[in-house]
């Protein structure tokens, strides 16, 4: 029987679950420290919160859209590194 995305969504390895509770902890202390109410705040991956494969990148965006932020976006370049930009 062939597989679907929705299937996928709810298989993430132990590892995948390890790196999702410990970015959202990090982002999560991140907001409330940085974001004032409006505007937008950017999330930098760093060595302490490397930046995770694609599928953990989503499944964050989506968590955070959830939670109610208007927009979650992920963006990189060779300059700035990679980040998550919550408005």
């Amino acid at each position: 029987m062939a597989i679907g995305p929705d299937e996928l969504k709810k298989t993430f390895s132990e590892t995948d679950k390890e790196i999702i509770a410990k970015l959202e902890k990090a982002i999560d202390e991140f907001l409330r420290q940085e974001y004032q109410g409006e505007g937008d705040v950017s999330f930098i991956f760093t060595d302490d919160n490397k930046l995770p494969p694609p599928r953990v990148i989503k499944e964050l965006i989506r968590r955070y859209k959830k939670a109610g932020w208007s927009k979650v976006e992920f963006d990189d370049d060779e300059r700035e590194g990679s980040w998550l930009l919550f408005e």
